[in-house]
């Protein structure tokens, strides 16, 4: 706000200091408050939060360090270094390695006797408040219940001196998108045998054979990684649906009865798509297996989404013929909700009593059926978990794309599980509450944004889920689940 001010007065360079606002601020309000000034959402806010507590209001902001920690029973507190200088040289290298393997995660104690919360929610009330300063000195603060000020989403209705504290996990934790490769290497295989392939190529008919995914090759710089499978373009003149390789060439088109039509000059059949792209495949092949009536849902649905995810700019594209829809890539996808480090875990002492007792059975060498083991699926490998209480496996509620934002090319998706489209569901990027003229009412259309029931869990055997996106061409979608904060 200061530098439309400075720029709309002329304000000499020498003159903007850091106090100006505080020397001017009554002058750059009213400037900005004027009808002619381009307004700011976050700077209303701020303006409407000041004009409630008013100018003598003074704070200080102080972050509530070993919250976290104390939920996940760890208490904040100075060890010592991790070091040996009386031992002999032939321990010294294993003391080197466990420092090295400890790292900086001495920083913190166990507290056996709190409970063990690795996910936060509910209620805080504040009982004691005391302010400390640089020489110790401590002075307690008295103040009522009434003068706890929270934000609007931490407010608890009828009890403001209550902070509600929303589902959080206690470890830092992301959203992990990655596109995935257009091109993979497929072995075939059959559809007995293996149930998390794609579907094969065929020459003429629809294929029920399955090809296993040699590996989940992720998108890189290299342009051969491209995520882009194919192109779809709605024909609304007709009601039908064109289909386009990567490149952009031709193949076909899904008429409105859910028959495949070549692309002139190009008798290509529907097995043959695969030859260009085994996913493209999939989903015209899903597509053709629905009836007519899915096709005309799915081309309303498609429309409307793509009128509330327009670019800003497109009254400047008045030229966009309406027979022809606009062009939408078929990309996937795939998420992964991860900790950074290992799971935390319980430190009480009863559960680290029961941990000790099940330790290796040294006649057989096997592991004693009271421990959980983790078996990575690649490598084989069997890992000794600990008690958790099955935080990992809490399945978090994700939503992909905000469909009343514009610029946000998401139309929708399939989820894939076991290489097929989970349930035969296309997830629409759209609310039917947004009253469109002609809903998309059809049992394999799920409107996404009314009832968004994408889970991902933390857990190797809950995670990876796999999507396969319907984006416009300007493609910037929003992620964000209901545990962690919003990620885009």
């Amino acid at each position: 706000m200061s530098n439309g001010f400075y720029n709309a007065k002329s304000i000499d360079a020498s003159e903007r200091t850091n106090d100006y606002f505080d020397r001017h601020r009554g002058d750059i309000i009213e400037w900005y408050s004027a009808p002619d000034t381009k307004k700011n959402p976050v700077t209303d806010q701020i303006l409407q939060l000041d004009a409630e507590i008013g100018a003598d209001f003074y704070s200080l902001a102080q972050s509530l360090g070993g919250f976290n920690e104390a939920l996940l029973m760890h208490k904040q507190t100075l060890q010592l270094p991790i070091q040996d200088t009386l031992g002999f040289s032939d321990y010294r290298s294993f003391t080197e390695s466990v420092k090295q393997t400890v790292a900086s995660s001495n920083r913190v104690a166990p507290q056996p006797h709190n409970d063990f919360n690795p996910i936060r929610t509910g209620i805080l009330k504040i009982l004691q408040l005391r302010l400390v300063d640089t020489f110790g000195q401590v002075q307690t603060l008295n103040f009522k219940d009434e003068q706890v000020i929270t934000t609007n989403a931490m407010t608890t209705p009828g009890s403001p001196h209550l902070v509600v504290l929303p589902p959080r996990l206690m470890q830092p934790a992301r959203l992990n998108f990655r596109w995935l490769s257009a091109n993979q290497a497929l072995i075939p295989g059959s559809a007995s045998a293996n149930t998390s392939g794609h579907p094969a190529p065929a020459s003429s008919t629809h294929s029920t054979s399955r090809w296993v995914a040699a590996d989940e090759i992720e998108m890189n710089d290299h342009p051969a990684t491209t995520p882009v499978c194919g192109w779809l373009l709605p024909n609304n003149l007709d009601n039908s649906l064109m289909v386009y390789e990567a490149q952009g060439q031709a193949l076909g088109s899904i008429t409105q009865d859910c028959q495949w039509f070549p692309a002139p000059g190009r008798a290509i059949t529907v097995g043959e798509i695969a030859n260009a792209n085994v996913h493209l495949h999939q989903l015209v092949t899903h597509i053709i297996d629905q009836d007519a009536d899915f096709l005309g849902k799915f081309l309303t649905g498609v429309e409307n989404v793509l009128d509330d995810i327009n670019p800003e700019n497109a009254a400047q594209h008045e030229a966009i013929a309406l027979l022809i829809g606009r062009p939408i890539a078929v990309v996937r996808a795939k998420l992964d909700l991860e900790l950074q480090g290992l799971p935390a875990f319980d430190q009480g002492w009863n559960t680290f009593r029961q941990e000790v007792e099940c330790e290796f059975n040294g006649k057989t060498g096997e592991i004693n059926a009271c421990l959980r083991v983790s078996k990575d699926p690649q490598t084989g490998v069997e890992t000794i978990l600990r008690e958790t209480g099955k935080f990992t496996e809490v399945e978090f509620p994700i939503r992909v794309g905000e469909h009343q934002q514009l610029n946000d090319g998401l139309v929708g998706f399939w989820q894939e599980k076991d290489g097929v489209y989970e349930k035969g569901v296309f997830y629409l990027n759209d609310s039917i509450e947004d009253n469109h003229a002609s809903p998309a009412s059809h049992p394999n259309i799920h409107y996404y944004a009314d009832a968004p029931n994408l889970l991902q869990a933390i857990d190797s055997r809950h995670r990876c889920t796999r999507i396969e996106f319907f984006v416009f061409y300007l493609f910037a979608s929003n992620l964000c689940t209901a545990r962690i904060p919003a990620l885009r």
